[in-house]
């Protein structure tokens, strides 16, 4: 099944949230969501056999993961969520909010392949950084993954290339061809991609303004330990 360019479907999870759903169909049955939380909503504390990783994307909302809490900004902050873990997301802020949310079935390899500690639940953005080409990125690290935001200036290109893992993408502002493998798409606000393990792929901004997206990479590829730092060999 062609799953580079994930169409959704809307459900309505609860009272006061409309999500997105977007499956795309790889072998961790990953599910991502976009969803609207009402002021007052409740995402009452549940509990499943996936794993979760979850941010803010505007407004803000509050997030409980195994009994710590923390306020969710947009892009300030990211969670994850251990399978068996029980979660919990109310929106106390007044206004809506937009949340993104990726369930996942636990693999073997989600085990600690960064710095970020295993133990740990929420995490801060790291320093920006500039690369060739006008890409601007900053990262939310995590023990086994990291999210990537990323600003395309206008003319930018990010050259084809393939890598092992995964790589999930969440458009944000303004619009940039994606492709990935012989599918090619105009990218805008919260259209999702897949790209699997070794396909490859490329963006390029052919308009006047900067393009932001999140790129998920699972496991990470930009800040993993040293070699002989890893429990495991990828």
């Amino acid at each position: 099944m062609n799953n580079e360019f994930v169409r959704p479907v809307r459900k309505r999870l609860c009272e006061g949230i409309e999500t997105d759903f977007y499956e795309l169909n790889d072998s961790a049955h990953t599910v991502v969501m976009i969803s609207t939380m009402a002021p007052g909503a409740i995402a009452t504390a549940h509990e499943h056999d996936q794993t979760q990783i979850g941010l803010c994307l505007s407004g803000s909302f509050e997030m409980s993961v195994g009994g710590e809490t923390q306020r969710m900004d947009a892009l300030q902050n990211c969670y994850w969520a251990a399978g068996g873990v029980p979660h919990e997301g109310r929106n106390n802020s007044g206004a809506p909010a937009v949340t993104l949310d990726i369930k996942r079935d636990q693999q073997a390899t989600d085990v600690q392949l960064t710095a970020f500690p295993m133990s740990e639940i929420f995490m801060a953005p790291s320093r920006p950084k500039s690369i060739k080409g006008g890409l601007d990125l900053w990262f939310f690290v995590g023990p086994w993954f990291e999210v990537m935001f990323s600003n395309l200036s206008p003319g930018a290109l990010m050259p084809l290339h393939a890598h092992r893992g995964v790589q999930i993408g969440i458009g944000l502002t303004g619009s940039y061809t994606m492709e990935i493998g012989e599918a090619s798409q105009d990218f805008r606000k919260h259209d999702v991609y897949f790209a699997d393990e070794h396909v490859p792929h490329s963006g390029f901004n052919g308009t006047d303004t900067d393009a932001t997206s999140l790129n998920i990479f699972i496991p990470p590829r930009w800040n993993l330990l040293p070699i002989k730092e890893r429990p495991i060999a990828l």
